[in-house]
């Protein structure tokens, strides 16, 4: 009965994002020009070659439009809201409420996921099939795809909400994830696949927990392999039950700061 709250939480947002679908097709629209750009970069990179780091060329731009995809659905500027609401107490009123601060957190994100996910990569998806055209997709594979976009989702939640609730201890917490963003952006296969840095690098970044945010998820949809996979899942809940330990432990202690005046 308790995870209704959140189901009904995720149902109202969807509903909601549904409603103004417009704003999350300016954001398809951006994508859009983002594949485009992609797309003629990478045809002067692949000129007289045909794969590269075991890409060829309609993969690695599909990998992109993927890549893409994640960054947008994840939606890290929540951490700011979150930061906000540290800052100006409405934590301490959530816990009068029956609700968990970090459940509601947690269902409005998956909501925003879901959604974006879903609208964004059907439009970068499409733009990437039109200009480059299609890549070879087992259909077998996609649940497996899934699940792990799915686990990078909980995944960055966990580090997003440690940051946001630092708070708790900083006067602004943007600054830790202004590093964390550019992280992904560079080390985590946003901009490029891993495979694209030396060996000796890429070697161990793929064990970064930035890597099974963007980067594992998108080479599984594009060159799924049974490795691949159990590497992903298995990364994701080591991470994962770290940054677990992390946000309660950040939490129960924040919340001993919070005082509540009156009922």
């Amino acid at each position: 009965m308790g995870m209704m709250k959140y189901a009904e939480i995720i149902r109202i947002d969807l509903i909601e994002k549904a409603t103004y679908i417009w704003n999350q097709l300016v954001w398809g629209m951006i994508m859009a020009i983002i594949i485009f750009i992609f797309v003629h970069i990478w045809k002067a990179i692949y000129s007289g070659q045909t794969i590269i780091e075991g890409f060829t060329l309609p993969q690695m731009i599909w990998y992109l439009a993927i890549a893409e995809t994640m960054m947008f659905a994840l939606g890290m500027d929540f951490i700011e809201r979150i930061g906000e609401e540290v800052r100006t107490g409405v934590v301490g009123v959530t816990l009068l409420k029956p609700v968990s601060y970090v459940g509601k957190e947690f269902a409005q994100v998956m909501a925003n996921f879901l959604f974006k996910f879903v609208v964004i990569g059907a439009i970068g998806l499409s733009v990437a099939q039109a200009m480059i055209g299609t890549i070879v997709l087992d259909i077998r594979t996609i649940p497996f795809f899934l699940l792990s976009a799915l686990g990078a989702c909980i995944l960055n939640f966990l580090i997003i909400c440690s940051l946001g609730l630092a708070a708790f201890w900083m006067e602004d917490s943007k600054s830790m994830f202004f590093i964390y963003q550019k992280l992904i952006f560079i080390l985590g296969g946003m901009l490029v696949p891993i495979e694209i840095y030396p060996s000796w690098m890429s070697s161990w970044l793929v064990y970064f927990p930035t890597s099974f945010l963007i980067y594992s998820p998108a080479k599984l949809f594009v060159n799924f392999s049974w490795e691949l996979f159990y590497h992903t899942i298995i990364g994701q809940c080591i991470w994962t039950l770290f940054f677990g330990m992390v946000l309660w432990l950040v939490y129960r202690q924040g919340i001993k700061k919070v005082t509540i005046h009156g009922g």
